[in-house]
């Protein structure tokens, strides 16, 4: 570090003071992980990137990245030594992986980039701290602070962080060039620590660039998409991203002006996780995939995509509801809702509007369902024993036609009419 460097941040009076979050920095595990790098007393490792960015503005920090300029086979010697457990996680990149009392830190050798393909990129390690920042991706994420509580901004990021300015470091095109993925992390950091505002500077290297999606795995794209779309403020963010082209490579064209009016729908709810999952997922060519059903077209994206378990769930369900549901009659909506669930019914309805071009039943749709709780069903089997029909496949049969008319029946019957029902049953 520069003597101009220091004095310019001194001056600025930044320190580990000033940070609104620094209750992980307190942390025993923490404490233990940063002693052992920096055990000499030199200022061997500095703490980088989102961590720093998060403190600085109150957000929670949960993962912890420290940037070192030891070699990584030092890292796991010193780590071992101290009991530290230590995993080579990307050990040809430098990086290795301590935990201490359950918490995981990724720590990453200096480094700068030598080459790159878009994708993946050869490094060479490097003592120097401003070489590894210059080949990071924003300024906001090439904070560093060091043992002593000083906060190491090389290009400004500080500032950047203070006024929401998301901004590539250097020129952007060339660190799009260096990895691709950095088109979707420019338009997911703007809508998270930027107010949704796009650097143009940034936002006109993305558009140039965008043609080198395809190069990226849809893996990556997924983890990237997953997150804007759980934010509650995507909309205006997706519909950008839409008209830029950013999404044209994999998704049939439903991130449209009027698509996006609508996403809400789907997105008003504490827990974005599982919208998020099918509103990237069922954009992809939903309106126009040839499958026989929405089953076999989204058998077909659990291999594509790699999903998780949780993942196949929510998007079968969504299928089946999608399959199921003959029109956007609230009655027909509100019987996927009782066999698949709310959320479900409600996906696949927009869905269903999307592909006829008919948003207006939806909004009816939506409107009535908001605050309507899905009804149990009021018929047990022991209701039945207790009636004096004999346990077997026969009762359960007409256990399941009693559900079916009590179905056509929106679901209004009570316990006593179901078991009337039930018993004038051949």
């Amino acid at each position: 570090m520069v003597e101009g460097e220091f004095l310019r941040i001194i001056m600025t009076g930044i320190s580990v003071n000033d940070l609104k979050n620094n209750d992980w920095l307190n942390d025993a595990a923490t404490q233990k992980v940063m002693g052992v790098l920096n055990a000499d007393n030199i200022d061997n490792a500095r703490f980088v990137g989102g961590c720093v960015r998060n403190a600085f503005i109150g957000a929670p920090v949960d993962d912890i990245d420290i940037a070192t300029v030891l070699m990584p086979e030092e890292v796991i010697e010193r780590c071992e030594n101290a009991g530290i457990a230590v995993v080579p996680t990307g050990l040809k990149h430098g990086t290795v992986t301590a935990i201490w009392r359950k918490k995981t830190f990724e720590i990453t050798t200096l480094r700068k980039d030598v080459e790159t393909d878009g994708r993946h990129a050869v490094v060479l390690y490097t003592d120097d701290w401003k070489m590894d920042a210059a080949r990071r991706d924003f300024t906001m994420n090439a904070l560093y602070l060091d043992k002593d509580g000083i906060i190491h901004d090389f290009f400004n990021g500080v500032e950047d962080v203070k006024k929401q300015h998301v901004r590539f470091i250097g020129d952007p095109h060339m660190r799009i060039s260096e990895d691709v993925l950095r088109i979707f992390r420019f338009f997911r950091f703007s809508l998270y620590y930027g107010g949704g505002q796009l650097d143009e500077t940034g936002l006109q290297a993305c558009r140039d660039l965008a043609h080198l999606i395809p190069n990226l795995s849809v893996e990556r794209i997924k983890k990237e998409l997953f997150k804007i779309a759980s934010h509650r403020d995507a909309i205006p963010m997706l519909n950008v991203m839409g008209k830029e082209g950013v999404l044209a490579t994999f998704f049939s064209a439903l991130y449209t002006d009027e698509y996006c009016t609508h996403y809400h729908h789907l997105s008003f709810e504490k827990d974005l996780n599982e919208a998020a999952i099918t509103v990237f997922l069922a954009s992809y060519d939903m309106r126009h995939f040839n499958k026989d059903t929405a089953l076999d077209w989204a058998n077909e994206l659990f291999h594509l995509f790699k999903l998780s378990a949780a993942e196949k769930h929510i998007m079968r369900d969504f299928a089946k509801a999608y399959d199921a549901l003959g029109s956007l009659a609230i009655k027909d909506v509100k019987k996927q809702a009782y066999m698949f669930g709310k959320r479900p019914a409600l996906q696949a309805a927009l869905w269903r509007a999307i592909t006829d071009n008919y948003y207006v039943s939806f909004d009816d749709v939506y409107h009535e369902l908001q605050h309507w709780d899905v009804p149990e069903f009021p018929l047990h089997g022991q209701d039945l024993i207790d009636a004096g029909i004999k346990p077997g496949k026969a009762m359960g049969a007409r256990l399941k036609q009693v559900e079916k008319w009590w179905l056509e029946n929106d679901m209004s019957a009570n316990k006593e009419a179901c078991l009337d029902y039930a018993l004038k049953q051949s």
